[in-house]
Parts: structure tokens; C-alpha cells; sequence
């Protein structure tokens, strides 16, 4: 019975500290993150200190041909978390290469489906490769984007796509 206790208690601290190191990737505040998980933010902040290696584990994996599907099953990562440690630093043109999407440089973009890899399924869903596009076109690196919409379900894939190809804040005010 000590056993089971001690499992479940590392696997719901392991989901606390998932959600502190994706909300904090995606550059959520910590006084943000501490109010969301109902916690003081020197908690927070301690957490981010303990968690600094966790990104090299999982590139460790990455480099030793482990797909990012793999990766993210082992680790209870999200595909997107890990796509943003594989596309880091990398410039826009490999990010598309390293996703297959190709650059489209036309002026009607048209996608049969929308990357399973990126944002929830439902019918409103916009692809994650428009959103990628329109921040190649429009935006430059390290540009700070707004988010209008700011609705959870479609900021999820906007999130994503803008981690993927900027790598920082996506504000929803």
C-alpha cells in the first residue's frame, strides 16, 4: 500500500511540474503560473531552478533517434512541448524542413487538413501551418504577437505554431 501511495504521489507532483515547465516554455509569468496552480510564486520559482536539466533529458533522447511521438509518450509530454525543444534555436526555414511543411510563397494558401501534431481537434481549428505562415510573411523574430481571439481552444494551436516559430510570448490580453 506504500508503494501505491508513494507512485501516485510522484506521478501527481511529476503533472505539477509538466504544467509549471509548459506554462512557463510558453511564457506564461510566474506570478501568472503561481495564481492558476493555486500556489505562492517562491514555490514556483524553485520548482523552475529544479526543473532547468529536464529539456536536456529529453534532447539526450531525441539525439539518440527517438521520435518526438516516443519522446512525448515516455515523458507524459504534449507532441507540441516537445516539437519546441526540437525546433530551438533553429532559423525559420529549417523549422519548416524539420516539419515538412515546405514554404509556401504564393498568395492562396490551401491545407487539406490541419497538422495532428499541433492545437484540439474540433471544427473551428485553424492549421497550425497558416498561423506558421502568416508569422514567416508578417512578423519578424522575436516580434511580440496578440492574440485576438485569446479563446483557449484556438489560442492552443496559435500558441503552438508561434512557439514553434518564434519561441517567445504569445500575449492573450
Amino acid at each position: 500500500m506504500d508503494c501505491y501511495i508513494a507512485d501516485l504521489k510522484a506521478a501527481t507532483q511529476l503533472d505539477i511540474d509538466l504544467k509549471i515547465f509548459r506554462m512557463n516554455r510558453l511564457g506564461i509569468p510566474q506570478d501568472r503560473i503561481a495564481e492558476r496552480l493555486g500556489a505562492n510564486q517562491a514555490s514556483i520559482h524553485n520548482h523552475l531552478l529544479k526543473m532547468a536539466t529536464l529539456p536536456n533529458l529529453i534532447n539526450n533522447e531525441l539525439e539518440r533517434g527517438f521520435t518526438v511521438s516516443q519522446v512525448a509518450e515516455k515523458h507524459g509530454w504534449t507532441k507540441p512541448m516537445v516539437w519546441s525543444l526540437v525546433l530551438e534555436n533553429k532559423e525559420d526555414i529549417p523549422r519548416f524542413r524539420e516539419l515538412g511543411w515546405g514554404l509556401r510563397t504564393w498568395d492562396q494558401w490551401e491545407w487539406n487538413n490541419c497538422d495532428k501534431r499541433f492545437g484540439d481537434d474540433w471544427p473551428g481549428r485553424m492549421p497550425a501551418q497558416l498561423i506558421a505562415h502568416i508569422l514567416y510573411y508578417f512578423s519578424k523574430q522575436n516580434d511580440l504577437i496578440l492574440d485576438p481571439m485569446a479563446a483557449e481552444r484556438f489560442s492552443a494551436g496559435v500558441v503552438s505554431a508561434y512557439r514553434l516559430m518564434n519561441g517567445m510570448r504569445l500575449s492573450a490580453k
